[in-house]
């Protein structure tokens, strides 16, 4: 048996994809068709481009081998069965993207691809599913969109942080729904966290053969097939507990405000949870602290509370962590992979 890969309008197997020339209005899936050539070619490495959300992108080169262990860690923790229907709605030229091709050729998944959209809409029941945050709300603002995402047995969220207010409305959600934690260099992820249902936890439990540390700074080791069993450095701060582990931030996501130093992720959190809406955290200069806290929020009429003296988070957030400056901008900036890039949101904001 062959797994399938469907358009709108076309199906092809897998071998039938890399013999044939796609349709005018398939040219945007030219670059899936490639991979999966290069796939079942036995192609021995692939260049894969990092996110850049924590820093500059760049090209990582992963073998056949790494990519073939976390795609069966995935399909085994989640016991996805062979001819499993699948939905493909990320950028396939991304790691979560590229891994759901790796896990429908493994698998001989009926692969559903639609291209990259904020409302993934999809008339099918579905096995199993990859989004990033911004689809998921999208869709769960869409009353069409709840009932699709209803027939999806199993979705795992990944690319950007989960918002509380989006995590709530999961709650109500029939399907199985886990956030993700990797990066580029892990090959997608070595860790899922349930988020609804009756196994909700903080706590990521580890896929595959993944081993996990931590340096004498708390931030994260990790090691396994997927990293050719040589252990990566990372930037996170975690608590382990046993096989499992607790995401607190990234250790190099700080501003540095008059020696004391703010961690961006936890207030961003606590401040979303206050204000009840999404909220950005990042960083100016300071002519005498150095850096200062900056909040940037899409919502007009929450930046008109916060900016006109309401007292709503004077005595909950600590006076060294308070934002100096509050950033009106209703759009904000994304990287390739869809997460918000604080940065580039800042500097947009800075040019309005």
């Amino acid at each position: 048996m062959e797994g399938r890969i469907i358009f709108e309008h076309n199906s092809y197997t897998f071998t039938e994809l890399c013999e044939t020339e796609l349709p005018a209005n398939l040219s945007w899936a030219n670059g899936i068709r490639a991979f999966v050539r290069a796939w079942l070619n036995e192609t021995p490495s692939f260049n894969l481009q990092t996110s850049g959300s924590t820093g500059k992108p760049k090209q990582i080169n992963l073998n056949r081998s790494q990519m073939e262990a976390s795609a069966r860690a995935t399909i085994s923790h989640l016991s996805i069965k062979n001819g499993a229907k699948a939905l493909l709605c990320m950028n396939p030229d991304m790691v979560g993207g590229r891994m759901m091709l790796v896990r429908a050729l493994i698998g001989q998944w009926q692969l559903f691809v639609l291209p990259p959209t904020s409302l993934p809409l999809l008339n099918e029941h579905i096995d199993f599913t990859a989004m990033v945050p911004l689809q998921v709300q999208s869709l769960i603002d869409h009353k069409e969109g709840t009932r699709f995402l209803n027939k999806v047995k199993r979705i795992i969220i990944g690319g950007a942080a989960i918002p509380d207010s989006l995590e709530q409305s999961l709650q109500q959600l029939n399907s199985e729904v886990y956030q993700t934690f990797g990066m580029t260099e892990t090959v997608s992820h070595i860790g899922l966290r349930k988020i609804n249902g009756h196994q909700r936890s903080e706590f990521y439990s580890l896929i595959g053969d993944n081993e996990i540390d931590t340096d004498d700074l708390g931030r994260l080791k990790i090691k396994g097939s997927v990293t050719n069993n040589e252990w990566i450095q990372t930037n996170d701060l975690v608590e382990i507990h046993g096989q499992a582990f607790k995401w607190i931030g990234r250790a190099d996501m700080v501003v540095n405000s008059g020696g004391i130093k703010v961690h961006i992720e936890p207030l961003e959190k606590q401040l979303s949870q206050l204000l009840q809406t999404e909220v950005l955290i990042w960083k100016l200069p300071h002519p005498t602290l150095g850096e200062q806290v900056v909040a940037i929020l899409k919502e007009e009429e929450v930046y008109k509370k916060v900016t006109s003296g309401e007292k709503q988070i004077e005595n909950q957030i600590d006076r060294y962590q308070k934002p100096k400056i509050w950033a009106l901008i209703s759009t904000w900036a994304l990287t390739a992979s869809g997460k918000p890039d604080r940065a580039a949101t800042l500097r947009k904001w800075q040019r309005q």
